[in-house]
């Protein structure tokens, strides 16, 4: 059945109509560029920073807990929040972002020298 339609549309048009296919090819490669090519860069990024993960970063989850991590295992860690030292252990895949905190910080500590303004 469907091939009688083929037939009676490629003779009313006068043949194949090569241009219909090559825009179904362009729009699939577009939306290629424009939706996953970009993904696919987020994901790698992700898993750099779960893989990155270390003793003292301070974290954020995917649920909004702040904390500071303590020990880090292969698909788990545990982290310290709030004044009471409060220890939770969740999955890597809940973190949202990371805070590496630089021990080399100048802030910390004054410098004796002036600053000009």
């Amino acid at each position: 059945m469907f091939n009688l339609i083929l037939a009676e549309t490629a003779t009313e048009t006068g043949g194949t109509n090569w241009t219909s296919l090559i825009l179904i090819v362009v729009v699939f490669v577009v939306m290629y560029a424009v939706i996953l090519i970009p993904q696919r860069k987020k994901d790698k990024k992700l898993k750099q920073m779960l893989s990155e993960l270390k003793t003292g970063d301070i974290i954020c989850t995917i649920g909004g807990i702040v904390g500071n991590i303590v020990n880090v295992k292969d698909d788990e860690i545990v982290i310290e929040t709030s004044i009471e030292r409060t220890k939770m252990s969740m999955k890597k895949w809940a973190v949202r972002n990371v805070e590496t905190v630089d021990d080399s910080s100048t802030d910390s500590e004054p410098t004796g020298e002036i600053e000009s303004k």
